[in-house]
């Protein structure tokens, strides 16, 4: 711990004699283990960003996962982004905070956007940086990306919307009517084709599928990866490529991720998520909840049906989140961020 909290103190006062802050906007900066960061987004254009770090400090506290919201105001400046990139662990015994211990990067959100970013990390003293995954950044809201391993400094660049938050030539609107039942059946096709054949189910086998569905491809140009915290890959595979499909209407919009291996083009790992399109008609938010509580409950229930009750089960003030363990190694998680419309579900195989 001592060696840990003197390469620390090394590697903030580089920083901190490195720059002056605020800083002049750029695309990225790369921050050690250890500090506390306070960013503002810059705009570039209408979907990318820069940002200047406000202020910057040593953070040695070793946090309580169960107690992140108590890091943050519950109000923060505008267009700025809060981060403690640091050691985290819970339990109840000093064994169990010790196994436990994880390297994080926790950040809130006080910016009015949806955001997405690239993330690398640096694993080795004056290593090489390597590109990670993460899940995106929503406004208000805090988010939380996990390590198991040692990092020495994070590198955060790119900041931009996220594809499906953009007007585009090939999104399409449809009629309410019937749309949340044909959405629905979809929803449970797609589920029983998973379950039956996750493990040797290829990427062209689902684009076919995503096709004959009528989904609208929404691959973005830049690589795409998943966090661990959702999907930890025990096995370690290679997961390099991916695609994205998208189902809208006038109060949901539904983005399917399947992550894969490019050279077998065997799915992985299945994310799906669920929220209101960029801009809604504010005549039609009533409406829009009470379809997001319906919804919510129609995909616990699809659950439940395939595995029982929830094994964990976590609440939190605008926040749930339910994990199923189902037949043949099958993970299911769903949560809920109640404060905005937006439900998320993964499903990956042991």
């Amino acid at each position: 711990m001592k060696r840990f909290l003197t390469v620390i103190f090394l590697a903030i006062t580089c920083f901190a004699q490195a720059q002056e802050l605020p800083s002049i906007p750029t695309n990225g900066f790369a921050f050690p283990l250890g500090s506390k960061f306070v960013i503002k987004l810059v705009p570039k254009d209408s979907v990318n960003f820069d940002y200047s770090v406000l202020s910057f400090e040593p953070f040695e506290e070793i946090v309580d996962t169960q107690k992140e919201d108590d890091l943050f105001e519950k109000k923060g400046e505008d267009n700025t982004i809060v981060f403690y990139f640091c050691l985290g662990t819970s339990g109840e015994t000093e064994q169990e905070r010790e196994k436990n211990m994880k390297v994080l990067l926790i950040m809130k959100n006080y910016t009015k956007e949806i955001l997405n970013y690239t993330s690398e990390i640096q694993r080795e003293e004056d290593g090489e940086y390597e590109e990670t995954s993460n899940v995106g950044i929503y406004p208000n809201a805090i988010a939380t990306e996990i390590w198991p391993y040692m990092i020495y400094s994070i590198g955060l660049r790119e900041f931009r919307k996220p594809t499906y938050a953009l007007n585009s030539t090939n999104r399409r609107t449809v009629k309410l009517d019937n749309v949340t039942i044909e959405a629905d059946d979809v929803f449970t096709n797609r589920m029983n084709l998973i379950l039956s054949d996750l493990g040797k189910l290829r990427l062209n086998d689902m684009r076919l599928k995503e096709e004959e569905w009528e989904a609208i491809d929404n691959t973005p140009d830049h690589k795409l990866g998943i966090a661990e915290s959702y999907y930890p890959n025990s096995n370690k595979y290679k997961i390099d490529t991916a695609r994205v499909y998208l189902y809208e209407t006038s109060l949901i919009e539904n983005s399917i991720t399947y992550y894969a291996t490019k050279e077998s083009g065997l799915i992985r790992v299945i994310f799906f998520e669920w929220e209101e399109p960029f801009v809604i008609n504010q005549n039609l938010q009533k409406k829009a909840n009470e379809t997001f509580k319906n919804k919510l409950k129609f995909l616990e229930e699809s659950i439940v049906q395939k595995g029982g009750e929830p094994i964990e089960y976590k609440e939190e003030n605008n926040y749930t989140n339910k994990v199923w363990k189902i037949s043949n190694g099958f993970t299911i998680s769903l949560e809920n961020m109640k404060n905005f419309n937006h439900i998320r579900m993964v499903i990956f195989r042991d």
